[in-house]
């Protein structure tokens, strides 16, 4: 006697949604500063993306007008955590002076 084996069910509970970046972003920049520890919550976000969906956040940020600097620096080394994309040509954040600081 021996038991049938069922076919395997696959759960109808879908992660991948479509996600509105302009809404997504402006939700992080408005709920950051509202949060006593902001950098826990923006990590959160971010890094609870798909990397798909982190490499096309990275292309969308350049026309994005952030109201704070800071939380727009740590938006993009998250993403580029994420994405693993440490010398890109589409980098939105390129430096083009350096401040050099001498120590005696």
């Amino acid at each position: 006697m021996s038991m049938p084996k069922t076919n395997r069910i696959r759960s109808k509970n879908r992660n991948n949604r479509y996600l509105n970046f302009n809404i997504f972003v402006e939700e992080i920049c408005s709920n950051a500063l509202k949060k006593s520890n902001f950098i826990k919550y923006v990590k959160g976000k971010i890094l609870g993306l798909s990397q798909s969906k982190a490499k096309v956040l990275i292309k969308l940020l350049k026309t994005y007008k952030f109201s704070k600097s800071h939380i727009k620096d740590l938006i993009i080394d998250l993403l580029k955590f994420k994405t693993n994309k440490l010398n890109t040509e589409e980098d939105p954040a390129q430096f083009d002076s350096y401040l050099v600081i001498e120590f005696s």
